[in-house]
């Protein structure tokens, strides 16, 4: 059960002339942006990407414990250590981060979901940060 079911597949078709000639309403959500930085020695770019459900920092295939550093605007928040971390919007708060156990919030809330994924030997929780 997700936030964005409002049709089902057979309703499609039938209901998007009416979507197209302005019968519908537009439901703004919050976005995602996040900056991937690789390590100096790879010499490459930067790169931004968004996203409307979560952006996950995950250890990858090799199978080990990753130390994720969270800060908020620049202020150092915690470091997880573990498989990684989701960081979801209300919309992904139905997705990923909730079947790892987080919790749900209300399709206009501006908040996101700050999630540790199998936090190793911590008493790492979930932090539901400020639209601020």
């Amino acid at each position: 059960p997700g936030f964005m079911t409002e049709l089902s597949v057979d309703e499609v078709i039938g209901k998007l002339p009416a979507l197209l000639a302005g019968e519908g309403w537009i439901d703004e959500r919050s976005l995602l942006e996040a900056e991937f930085s690789p390590a100096e020695e790879e010499q490459e770019p930067s790169r931004m990407f968004y996203a409307l459900n979560d952006v996950v920092v995950a250890r990858g295939s090799v199978a080990r414990v990753i130390y994720v550093e969270a800060s908020i605007d620049g202020e150092p928040l915690t470091t997880y250590k573990g498989d990684g971390v989701i960081v979801a919007t209300a919309t992904g708060s139905t997705g990923y981060s909730l079947a790892a156990g987080g919790p749900i919030l209300h399709p206009q809330a501006k908040e996101l979901v700050l999630l540790p994924i199998l936090p190793h030997l911590s008493s790492a929780y979930t932090v539901i940060l400020p639209s601020t």
